[in-house]
């Protein structure tokens, strides 16, 4: 399962169980992708969440920028060619952050 999380070591879980990290378990996106949000609710979260806009630039877009504000101008210049592409701008540009989380699910 990798390196314990900062701060206290994995959770007792049952004997068949997966985890998942990053942005996936902590986005608001019942507006616009309600499938992600049935993803979400599957999962039981056990570090608490730190922002990171980096997040789906770098995993979505394949992006990067320096510094904890995503440049406007980045902004301008990413693609919108789907659905979650535009979601992802939106939320951003409306002020909104990114954040991760770790969580697992009984499988």
């Amino acid at each position: 399962m990798g390196t314990p999380p900062a701060g206290g070591g994995w959770p007792a879980l049952p004997p068949h169980t997966g985890s998942i990290g990053r942005h996936l378990l902590v986005w608001r996106a019942s507006r616009s992708c309600p499938t992600f949000l049935r993803f979400q609710r599957r999962f039981q979260t056990f570090t608490d969440r730190e922002q990171a806009d980096w997040a789906p630039l770098e995993h979505l877009f394949h992006r990067r920028y320096e510094g904890n504000d995503v440049p406007a101008e980045l902004l301008d210049e990413l693609p919108r060619a789907t659905t979650l592409q535009r979601a992802v701008v939106a939320h951003l540009r409306g002020g909104d952050h990114w954040y991760n989380q770790t969580g697992w699910i009984e499988v």
